[in-house]
């Protein structure tokens, strides 16, 4: 069984998809447009479409 404990919730982002910007644009879009902190044991799934 794994158990994970640092972490708090499980967020889906479908509407961010532009993966090709650096660590900071995708830390600030999750500020900026989620409203949320990305630095507090959150975990983001984002869909990448090809």
């Amino acid at each position: 069984m794994l158990a994970v404990s640092g972490l708090k919730n499980f967020y889906y982002l479908p509407h961010f998809h532009d993966m090709r910007c650096c660590y900071s644009l995708i830390m600030k879009a999750i500020r900026m447009s989620y409203h949320h902190n990305p630095y507090n044991g959150d975990v983001f799934f984002f869909y990448v479409q090809e």
